[in-house]
């Protein structure tokens, strides 16, 4: 994966042979913010938008990790990033939409756009 966000989620992009409309729309964010992230003007997402992108549309696992450490974020042992964890290996069996209930049932951050 290249060194820059920005980069990185280009490449993710072509890898799941999407156009960005696409992309931003089965992430469930405006075209408008997936441009601020290629563009590098947002500098530092935040997790729950990551983890809105690896859900949406449903990156594997091991892609999705990269992305976020990327991003300048990384999964720790809290609450709230075990719980990003379990979702991400389980990526694809959830929805954005349902994986935002399971984070209120549990009481953490949900997936914001």
């Amino acid at each position: 994966m290249p060194e820059s966000f920005p980069k990185a989620l280009r490449n993710v992009i072509a890898w799941t042979e999407k156009t960005e409309k696409e992309f931003a729309l089965e992430s469930e964010i405006t075209p408008k913010t997936l441009s601020r992230l290629l563009s590098g003007e947002t500098q530092k997402p935040t997790p729950q938008l990551i983890m809105r992108i690896c859900m949406g549309v449903k990156l594997p696992f091991e892609i999705s990790m990269r992305l976020m450490k990327k991003s300048g974020n990384e999964l720790r042992i809290s609450k709230q990033d075990l719980a990003y964890t379990k979702l991400l290996v389980l990526s694809g069996a959830y929805t954005i939409e349902e994986s935002n209930v399971l984070m209120r049932n549990q009481g953490v951050k949900e997936l914001s756009a």
